[in-house]
Protein backbone atom coordinates (compact mmCIF):
# COMPACT_ATOMS: atom_id res chain seq x y z
CA UNK A 1 0.00 0.00 0.00
CA UNK A 2 1.26 3.28 -0.88
CA UNK A 3 0.44 7.37 0.24
CA UNK A 4 -2.88 7.78 -0.38
CA UNK A 5 -4.09 4.18 -0.38
CA UNK A 6 -2.65 3.81 -4.10
CA UNK A 7 -1.46 -0.16 -4.58
CA UNK A 8 1.48 -1.32 -6.04
CA UNK A 9 2.32 -4.58 -6.27
CA UNK A 10 6.20 -5.67 -6.63
CA UNK A 11 7.96 -8.53 -6.49
CA UNK A 12 11.30 -10.07 -7.19
CA UNK A 13 11.66 -12.50 -10.39
CA UNK A 14 14.04 -15.71 -9.96
CA UNK A 15 15.49 -15.41 -13.53
CA UNK A 16 17.01 -12.12 -13.35
CA UNK A 17 18.70 -10.56 -16.60
CA UNK A 18 21.79 -8.92 -16.66
CA UNK A 19 23.00 -5.30 -14.60
CA UNK A 20 22.38 -2.36 -16.61
CA UNK A 21 25.25 -0.65 -15.28
CA UNK A 22 27.54 -3.31 -13.86
CA UNK A 23 26.52 -2.74 -10.70
CA UNK A 24 25.27 -5.39 -7.86
CA UNK A 25 21.15 -5.29 -7.21
CA UNK A 26 18.15 -7.03 -8.04
CA UNK A 27 15.29 -6.50 -11.01
CA UNK A 28 11.86 -5.89 -9.61
CA UNK A 29 8.66 -6.44 -11.73
CA UNK A 30 6.18 -3.60 -10.35
CA UNK A 31 2.73 -2.36 -11.62
CA UNK A 32 0.82 0.35 -10.19
CA UNK A 33 -2.51 -1.88 -10.00
CA UNK A 34 -3.46 -5.02 -10.59
CA UNK A 35 -3.95 -7.10 -13.58
CA UNK A 36 -2.24 -3.67 -15.66
CA UNK A 37 0.80 -4.23 -17.67
CA UNK A 38 3.85 -4.48 -15.17
CA UNK A 39 7.23 -2.91 -16.17
CA UNK A 40 10.90 -3.41 -14.83
CA UNK A 41 12.75 -1.23 -12.36
CA UNK A 42 16.31 -2.01 -11.23
CA UNK A 43 17.28 -1.82 -7.07
CA UNK A 44 20.93 -1.41 -6.60
CA UNK A 45 22.14 -2.87 -3.59
CA UNK A 46 22.23 -0.43 -0.35
CA UNK A 47 25.63 0.31 -0.63
CA UNK A 48 28.14 -0.48 2.54
CA UNK A 49 29.98 2.41 4.40
CA UNK A 50 33.93 1.47 3.86
CA UNK A 51 35.70 0.69 7.66
CA UNK A 52 37.27 3.14 9.14
CA UNK A 53 40.92 3.78 7.74
CA UNK A 54 43.11 3.33 10.75
CA UNK A 55 45.92 6.56 11.21
CA UNK A 56 48.95 5.12 9.29
CA UNK A 57 52.27 4.87 11.38
CA UNK A 58 53.93 7.22 9.38
CA UNK A 59 51.23 9.89 9.76
CA UNK A 60 52.19 12.80 11.88
CA UNK A 61 51.03 12.70 15.33
CA UNK A 62 49.49 15.14 17.12
CA UNK A 63 50.69 18.14 19.09
CA UNK A 64 49.40 16.84 22.97
CA UNK A 65 46.93 19.44 24.05
CA UNK A 66 45.59 18.04 27.33
CA UNK A 67 45.47 19.96 30.72
CA UNK A 68 48.01 18.00 31.82
CA UNK A 69 50.50 19.13 29.01
CA UNK A 70 49.13 22.82 28.72
CA UNK A 71 50.35 23.26 32.46
CA UNK A 72 54.06 22.09 31.61
CA UNK A 73 54.24 24.00 29.08
CA UNK A 74 53.26 27.21 31.15
CA UNK A 75 55.44 26.20 33.59
CA UNK A 76 58.26 25.78 31.16
CA UNK A 77 57.89 29.28 29.76
CA UNK A 78 57.64 30.60 33.24
CA UNK A 79 60.94 29.52 33.60
CA UNK A 80 62.09 31.28 30.69
CA UNK A 81 60.96 34.36 31.79
CA UNK A 82 62.65 34.17 34.83
CA UNK A 83 65.90 34.12 33.52
CA UNK A 84 65.33 37.16 31.78
CA UNK A 85 64.06 38.92 35.00
CA UNK A 86 66.84 40.10 37.66
CA UNK A 87 68.40 36.66 39.72
CA UNK A 88 70.21 39.39 42.10
CA UNK A 89 70.62 42.93 42.47
CA UNK A 90 73.66 44.44 43.97
CA UNK A 91 73.01 48.05 45.39
CA UNK A 92 71.59 49.81 42.39
CA UNK A 93 72.79 47.45 39.73
CA UNK A 94 70.94 44.38 38.82
CA UNK A 95 72.04 41.27 37.33
CA UNK A 96 69.87 39.11 35.01
CA UNK A 97 69.67 35.10 34.67
CA UNK A 98 70.76 35.56 31.14
CA UNK A 99 73.87 37.60 31.38
CA UNK A 100 75.56 34.81 33.67
CA UNK A 101 76.56 31.39 32.64
CA UNK A 102 73.81 29.08 34.87
CA UNK A 103 71.33 31.51 33.24
CA UNK A 104 72.36 30.37 29.59
CA UNK A 105 72.75 26.65 30.94
CA UNK A 106 69.02 26.98 32.46
CA UNK A 107 67.52 28.80 29.73
CA UNK A 108 68.99 25.53 27.01
CA UNK A 109 67.50 23.49 29.42
CA UNK A 110 63.68 25.32 29.31
CA UNK A 111 63.85 25.70 25.63
CA UNK A 112 64.30 21.93 25.03
CA UNK A 113 62.03 20.86 27.20
CA UNK A 114 59.41 23.31 25.45
CA UNK A 115 60.41 21.19 21.93
CA UNK A 116 60.24 18.21 23.80
CA UNK A 117 56.84 18.89 25.05
CA UNK A 118 55.31 19.27 21.53
CA UNK A 119 55.78 15.66 20.92
CA UNK A 120 53.89 13.12 21.70
CA UNK A 121 53.56 11.73 25.24
CA UNK A 122 55.75 8.57 24.58
CA UNK A 123 58.12 6.86 27.72
CA UNK A 124 61.04 7.94 26.08
CA UNK A 125 59.65 11.86 25.88
CA UNK A 126 58.18 11.53 29.13
CA UNK A 127 61.65 10.05 30.61
CA UNK A 128 63.63 12.92 28.94
CA UNK A 129 61.22 15.83 30.42
CA UNK A 130 61.91 14.75 33.32
CA UNK A 131 65.83 14.58 33.64
CA UNK A 132 64.71 18.41 31.95
CA UNK A 133 62.43 19.14 35.25
CA UNK A 134 65.11 17.76 37.66
CA UNK A 135 67.93 19.12 35.87
CA UNK A 136 65.90 22.99 36.15
CA UNK A 137 65.02 22.90 39.60
CA UNK A 138 68.77 21.54 41.22
CA UNK A 139 70.05 24.12 39.04
CA UNK A 140 67.57 26.71 40.08
CA UNK A 141 68.09 25.93 43.92
CA UNK A 142 71.67 25.70 43.97
CA UNK A 143 71.81 29.39 42.21
CA UNK A 144 69.32 30.70 44.72
CA UNK A 145 71.98 29.21 47.33
CA UNK A 146 74.97 30.53 45.63
CA UNK A 147 72.90 34.16 45.74
CA UNK A 148 71.96 33.63 49.65
CA UNK A 149 75.51 32.56 50.37
CA UNK A 150 76.57 35.87 49.16
CA UNK A 151 74.50 37.88 51.55
CA UNK A 152 76.16 36.54 54.24
CA UNK A 153 80.16 37.01 53.23
CA UNK A 154 78.98 40.40 52.47
CA UNK A 155 76.79 41.91 55.29
CA UNK A 156 76.46 45.87 55.44
CA UNK A 157 78.56 46.22 52.71
CA UNK A 158 76.75 46.00 50.04
CA UNK A 159 72.96 45.94 49.50
CA UNK A 160 72.33 42.24 47.46
CA UNK A 161 69.27 40.70 47.32
CA UNK A 162 67.78 37.34 45.49
CA UNK A 163 65.72 38.62 42.39
CA UNK A 164 62.39 38.03 41.72
CA UNK A 165 63.60 36.05 38.24
CA UNK A 166 65.33 33.51 40.26
CA UNK A 167 62.51 33.02 42.82
CA UNK A 168 60.31 32.71 39.63
CA UNK A 169 62.56 30.09 38.62
CA UNK A 170 62.77 28.57 41.76
CA UNK A 171 58.77 27.92 41.50
CA UNK A 172 57.89 27.44 38.11
CA UNK A 173 60.68 23.89 38.06
CA UNK A 174 58.89 22.97 41.24
CA UNK A 175 55.84 23.22 39.58
CA UNK A 176 57.09 21.16 36.54
CA UNK A 177 58.40 18.66 38.26
CA UNK A 178 55.25 18.23 40.09
CA UNK A 179 53.61 17.83 36.65
CA UNK A 180 55.38 15.50 36.10
CA UNK A 181 54.37 13.37 38.85
CA UNK A 182 50.65 14.11 38.61
CA UNK A 183 51.55 12.96 34.95
CA UNK A 184 52.64 9.69 35.66
CA UNK A 185 50.40 9.01 38.45
CA UNK A 186 47.45 9.65 36.21
CA UNK A 187 49.29 7.17 33.92
CA UNK A 188 49.66 4.34 36.66
CA UNK A 189 46.26 4.77 37.41
CA UNK A 190 44.65 4.47 34.03
CA UNK A 191 46.62 1.23 33.39
CA UNK A 192 45.84 -0.08 36.90
CA UNK A 193 41.88 0.42 35.79
CA UNK A 194 42.68 -1.43 32.40
CA UNK A 195 44.19 -4.24 34.35
CA UNK A 196 41.31 -4.56 36.63
CA UNK A 197 38.55 -3.92 33.87
CA UNK A 198 41.14 -7.03 31.59
CA UNK A 199 40.68 -9.58 34.62
CA UNK A 200 37.16 -9.19 35.90
CA UNK A 201 35.50 -12.53 35.48
CA UNK A 202 32.21 -13.16 34.16
CA UNK A 203 28.82 -12.70 35.50
CA UNK A 204 27.94 -16.06 36.42
CA UNK A 205 31.29 -16.51 37.94
CA UNK A 206 30.68 -13.65 40.87
CA UNK A 207 28.89 -14.49 44.10
CA UNK A 208 25.32 -13.23 44.41
CA UNK A 209 24.46 -10.40 46.77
Amino acid sequence: MGPAGSLRQDWVPSDQPASPDGTSGRWHLVSALAGAQAHWEWHPSPTVPPPPVRPSATARPRVPQDLASNLRRGFIAAVVMGVLMPWATLGPFAITGATIKDGKVLMAIALGALAVSLAPRRLVVRLVDIVLAVAAFMASMIDAGNTTGLLSKVPGVIDVKVGSGLVVCVLASGAWLASLVWEQLRVIRGRRRVRRARFTPPAWYQPAH
